[in-house]
């Protein structure tokens, strides 16, 4: 499966990377600076089945709205730490300061798509200054961390999906699950 990655410049994003090429996706990546021009070339020439968007700093999101906005409906997308605030940016919803950085949080969740077959309260490594503060009414919460701090969003109509939480973090135990879940849900499509 191809998937482009659009790094937000975030140390982890290699990380994640490497566990979707260890699933076998062949992975594009491309810095947040890149021309959305050269973004549509990519995705023309390449038609990738998932774009995902990684963390990065709050305020260096470069294209990565523009991308969500541009795709949505049309491919796939996941977003990982900021990754998934840019997608509620793109939605026109709200993110402020959150106390859950650089901890370890336990996670609960709805059991549906990227969640298949993880137990709930399950621990995730969070390393992200931010959460999501108001959730656009096209999306639903699909995960929360025991402080009642928004882990996971969907889209209610198109396959888009957030996590607040590092997958290919060692903090993560079940992240190559929700790996695994998100691209055989990516199948299906």
């Amino acid at each position: 499966m191809k998937v482009l990655v659009v790094d937000n410049l975030d140390l982890f994003t290699y990380n994640l990377v490497d566990e979707l090429e260890k699933k076998e996706c062949e992975v594009l990546v491309y810095k947040n600076d890149t021309d959305m021009k050269v973004i549509y070339n990519i995705i023309e020439k390449h038609k990738p089945k998932l774009i995902v968007i990684s963390s990065g700093p709050a305020d260096a999101h470069g294209i990565s709205v523009d991308v969500v906005r541009t795709y949505q409906g049309q491919i796939p997308i996941f977003g990982v730490g900021s990754g998934m605030h840019f997608i509620i940016k793109a939605f026109e919803g709200k993110v402020g300061r959150s106390a859950s950085y650089g901890n370890l949080a336990k996670i609960s969740h709805d059991g549906k798509t990227i969640f298949k077959k993880l137990e709930n309260n399950f621990e995730a490594g969070v390393y992200n200054a931010l959460a999501v503060i108001d959730v656009p009414y096209s999306f639903e919460v699909s995960a929360r961390s025991e402080n009642d701090i928004v882990m996971g969003v969907r889209h209610k109509e198109a396959f888009i999906e957030g996590i607040q939480f590092d997958p290919s973090s060692l903090l993560t135990v079940s992240g190559s699950l929700i790996i695994d879940n998100l691209l055989k849900e990516i199948g299906k499509k």
